[in-house]
């Protein structure tokens, strides 16, 4: 699994060297499954490719579809095998109307991809309950992934039960806090993954697994990425995955919340 996205701007260097190591056979392009995310809102300064986002003058759907044969050319792929709806629109947006038209769009053309074979699976990313509830007005094709942030202090009960139970897959970014909240210190978590003899990396991940949900670790350590791919080994109980879920902090977040996008 390789997760990118266009506002990383990376997809240049990631098909540069997947079609390098293609070309040699040292690994094939069914050995990857790539996902990418479009769609992101306009950051001044940092990102500013997707004004089609909020401005009411720009049509989102041809914006979308643009960028997403713009992915393939940079990955150098003939198609993309999860291609995301990056955020349900500009942060902090208090217009209903037009953040539910510019979805709808969106996703139109992710469902125009899918059928084109461009991408082999859609979804979204950071989308509430309210959100896909909006969407699925209009959808034809529910999304088959809603990538979230999720942790231990962050379990999004409610949102992975629903998604769940729809038959949407759950993906999970920053699944251990990305190092910036305490998850991997603390005292429950180091105390379970002594017992499990495991590290609490390995732990967490785990428990994100037994949930149903994939987790998607960010490591550029080779050591720790062959760590973390232990975690499978790993069995915890009922009991202990409640304990871990029961750690659940008020608004734990690394990223803004989605809940103030209308």
């Amino acid at each position: 699994l390789i997760d990118t996205a266009q506002m990383y701007y990376n997809e240049k260097h990631i098909g540069h060297t997947l079609s390098k190591l293609f070309a040699e056979g040292t690994i094939r392009r069914e050995d990857i499954f790539m996902t990418t995310k479009v769609a992101h809102p306009n950051f001044p300064g940092s990102h500013d490719k997707c004004p089609y986002v909020d401005d009411p003058s720009l049509s989102a759907y041809d914006g979308v579809s643009r960028d997403i044969d713009d992915c393939l050319r940079d990955l150098q792929m003939d198609y993309i095998d999860l291609v995301l709806i990056h955020w349900p629109g500009q942060v902090g947006n208090r217009d209903a109307k037009l953040g539910r038209q510019k979805r709808a769009e969106i996703w139109e053309a992710l469902e125009d991809a899918y059928k084109a074979g461009k991408a082999r699976t859609i979804g979204v990313s950071n989308f509430e309950s309210y959100h896909m509830d909006q969407l699925s007005e209009t959808w034809n094709v529910r999304p088959m992934v809603n990538q979230i942030e999720c942790h231990p202090y962050l379990p999004q009960v409610e949102l992975v039960r629903e998604m769940q139970e729809n038959g949407t897959q759950v993906m999970c970014y920053c699944p251990m806090g990305s190092g910036l909240l305490g998850v991997l210190e603390d005292p429950v978590i180091n105390e379970m993954s002594i017992k499990h003899f495991v590290t609490p990396a390995q732990l967490v991940l785990s428990w994100h697994i037994q949930r149903g949900c994939i987790p998607v670790p960010k490591s550029t350590n080779k050591d720790r990425i062959e760590s973390n791919l232990k975690c499978v080994q790993v069995k915890l109980d009922n009991e202990e995955i409640s304990a871990i879920t029961a750690l659940a902090k008020n608004d734990a977040r690394v990223c803004p919340n989605p809940k103030d996008i209308l």
